[in-house]
């Protein structure tokens, strides 16, 4: 803890030469006001205004950062660098009020390679839609996005197979994906949407994958896990060819 509050102070007082060294940031530690030998929400924000060559960002949002997220959107949407962004919510809360508040300070944020949102597993559902915070960052980072991490999700795109290809509902370099549980109503068409695909994590939705639609992206896929015994009717069906398998 002592160690993060000198590197605020180093970052703070050495000036631009500091600031531009920085490429790679994460906090993961729980954060709060005023705590002794503990870096607040307020000083976490002073360090990504001012390290403004960022690639990669991790935090872990507990305590009150959770509270003063509208600084701290801003600073990661001005990262004209940055390409992997991870954010981890150890705590029940709602992931619609806190990830992307209102303001939509992040729906600015930069094109991602890497966007990993890790939630704990009875985490509130979050509905993603061409209208909704996380949905526009997905839509504008879908021609650069490689890896991608969903939490609990209601996937609320149109049908992939009746949309047209200017929708743009396909993120075509995607090559591993990690998803929470998927509502029973979802029916993604990951083999429309992520054609690219070869590893999956998921907590699964037995009926998305059972779907027939899908099947041709399980026989591409090289690595999954995750999966309990319940699924491996769909994955046998599906004639996967798999390099790795964990349970």
């Amino acid at each position: 803890m002592s160690s993060s509050r000198s590197f605020y102070h180093r970052v703070l007082s050495g000036g631009t030469a500091v600031e531009r060294l920085v490429r790679h940031f994460k906090i993961s530690f729980p954060i709060g006001e005023g705590s002794v030998g503990v870096i607040s929400s307020l000083q976490i924000a002073d360090i990504l205004e001012r390290m403004n060559r960022l690639r990669s960002v991790e935090l872990t949002l507990s305590g009150n950062l959770l509270f003063s997220g509208s600084r701290i959107w801003r600073a990661l949407a001005s990262q004209t660098s940055l390409c992997d962004l991870t954010l981890k919510y150890p705590y029940r809360y709602s992931l619609g009020s806190f990830l992307l508040p209102s303001s939509k300070e992040l729906r600015n944020i930069r094109p991602l390679k890497t966007f990993h949102i890790s939630t704990p597993r009875h985490y509130d559902t979050t509905v993603i839609s061409a209208e909704s915070d996380l949905g526009v960052i997905l839509l504008n980072s879908r021609e650069t996005l490689e890896e991608l991490t969903l939490p609990t999700v209601a996937w609320d795109f149109p049908p992939f197979p009746n949309a047209p290809i200017d929708k743009g509902l396909i993120w075509p370099r995607v090559r591993s994906i990690s998803t929470g549980t998927l509502e029973h109503s979802c029916h993604l068409d990951f083999n429309w949407a992520f054609p690219s695909a070869r590893y999956l994590s998921t907590r699964g939705c037995l009926s998305t994958w059972n779907d027939s639609f899908n099947r041709p992206f399980l026989s591409r896929l090289e690595s999954m896990e995750g999966l309990a015994h319940e699924f491996r009717s769909a994955f046998t069906s599906a004639a996967m060819k798999l390099r790795r398998v964990a349970y």
